[in-house]
């Protein structure tokens, strides 16, 4: 004769779930703000740099239009990302 035992409850092997809010969730979401916060910054840098260069290639005679179209091109692709970036922060 078999015996047909059923458990009643959370299976013991499971993992327990972590209440929502847990520290370790808040870690997370801390470390994640701080990384998005430094590329931003990153990102920022890079615009700036490519503003100055773009000012600097205007200033001067020597400003070549297809070089002028890449840095532009490279300014709006970067602050395209940029706002991609803090839609992402909390």
């Amino acid at each position: 004769m078999s015996s047909n035992l059923t458990l009643i409850g959370p299976d013991p092997v499971a993992p327990v779930p972590r209440p929502f809010g847990s520290k370790d969730a808040r870690l997370r979401k801390s470390r994640r703000a701080e990384e998005l916060s430094r590329e931003i910054e990153r990102v920022g840098d890079e615009i700036r740099k490519c503003e100055a260069e773009i000012g600097a290639w205007v200033a001067g005679d020597d400003a070549t239009t297809g070089r002028l179209f890449r840095i532009r091109t490279e300014r709006l692709q970067l602050e395209a990302y940029l706002r991609g970036l803090k839609f992402g922060l909390p």
